[in-house]
């Protein structure tokens, strides 16, 4: 059976290595690794969704876990509206890493308190002289309210500076995806510079995942210094064609619609430790369900780290801890051909440290929340009649 290899290379260098889609996980820790804060990379891929989604895994699952951020993109917006919008995506995630930011924890409230902004403001500041009080009140009071941040008219590369500090700047990557494969050199430039420009002003890592087609494109060359190359397995086929070779100067014009429609990046968040996902609803459904269950409510935490005797840190969606039992929810991130190889992985090596581990889809938990609950019921009782056998 063939399997997806994932090539790597260093920076002025060659590539050092290959693995398996198996393996992925520990070859692409080692990859972002090798990026230093204020820089940026990329990885070329088949399915840029299905990497995408590997490497937020991949970054939230080290040993010093990062916060991701990712912005998707159907199509590249021109320069002068990307870095807007690149602005206006990081105020949206900093609302969704609340309440737990600028390395603190804000205990969110029915009613608003400017005393209580001004408490966590000060603290913030004490803690990183970076942050700028005005701007750090802002955004805290806006998401008190539930509120994306607006910060006005500071330019563009101080609001992103001050937003990541506000996210967690040491921890920050940004998983910037172009789903479409950009036909003109001026856009796929344009991606470049943006990349460089988030960067270089929030001190953070930036990876750009494009379709393979781009490997080796002049206007990446600042960016692709070192990359990232997922080879897929090829198919055999009867009738074997070479594919017709790509045009990056032509292209039809797109219609306003489209335009409209890929402006805004679709932008998404990593889990906060100890909380169900913001964007999961479905780890939002089965929390609800099992807050209110007397016997299972003491029980659960929520996209928790552990440690397997493989020496990786898997974040896992509901865990109870003693009864080491995992309960993973995947929704559509995980249907994805090296996302599932690198969830085998994982449960491989939770299931040989000790751990039973579940899994559920996100429809099924949404549509029949009562059943799954009846299930973990059944699973924390066979483990707790387990423990007590002689």
């Amino acid at each position: 059976m063939a399997r997806a290899r994932i090539v790597l290379r260093a920076p002025g260098a060659r590539y050092i290595f290959r693995r398996s889609a198996m393996d992925i996980g520990g070859a692409l820790r080692q990859w972002l690794g090798s990026l230093a804060p204020g820089g940026a990379g990329c990885v070329f891929a088949e399915d840029v969704v299905d990497v995408r989604n590997v490497l937020e895994a991949t970054a939230t699952s080290q040993s010093a876990p990062a916060r991701v951020v990712t912005l998707t993109w159907n199509e590249v917006p021109p320069l002068a509206n990307e870095l807007g919008l690149i602005v206006s995506s990081l105020a949206r995630a900093t609302l969704n890493f609340f309440p737990a930011l600028y390395g603190l924890t804000q205990e969110p409230r029915s009613r608003f308190s400017e005393a209580v902004v001004e408490g966590e403001a000060h603290d913030a500041v004490k803690k990183n002289r970076e942050v700028h009080a005005p701007t750090c009140r802002k955004i805290l009071a806006a998401c008190h309210r539930g509120q994306v941040p607006q910060l006005g008219k500071m330019l563009a590369a101080e609001q992103v500076q001050q937003l990541a500090l506000a996210i967690d700047q040491k921890r920050l990557v940004v998983i910037i995806t172009v789903v479409e494969t950009p036909l003109k050199s001026e856009a796929i430039r344009s991606l470049s510079q943006g990349a460089e420009w988030l960067a270089a002003n929030t001190s953070s890592r930036v990876v750009l995942v494009l379709p393979r087609a781009l490997e080796g494109h002049p206007a990446l060359d600042h960016v692709s210094y070192a990359s990232c190359l997922f080879v897929e397995p090829e198919r055999p086929s009867r009738h074997r064609t070479e594919p017709p070779p790509l045009r990056l100067e032509a292209g039809p014009a797109l219609t306003a619609a489209t335009e409209a429609r890929d402006a805004v990046p679709e932008v998404g968040t990593s889990p906060i430790l100890g909380r169900p996902a913001p964007r999961s609803d479905a780890e939002n459904h089965l929390y609800s369900h099992l807050c209110r269950d007397p016997e299972l409510a003491p029980l659960f935490g929520y996209n928790l780290r552990v440690q397997t005797r493989f020496d990786t840190t898997p974040i896992i969606d509901v865990l109870w801890a003693d009864g080491r039992l995992a309960i993973e929810i995947d929704g559509s991130d995980h249907r994805g051909a090296t996302r599932y190889s690198m969830d085998r992985r994982r449960d491989y090596e939770l299931t040989l440290s000790d751990y039973t581990v579940l899994r559920f889809s996100s429809g099924r938990v949404i549509e029949f929340a009562s059943i799954v609950v009846e299930e973990i019921r059944e699973a924390v009782r066979h483990i707790v009649k387990r423990s007590k056998r002689p």
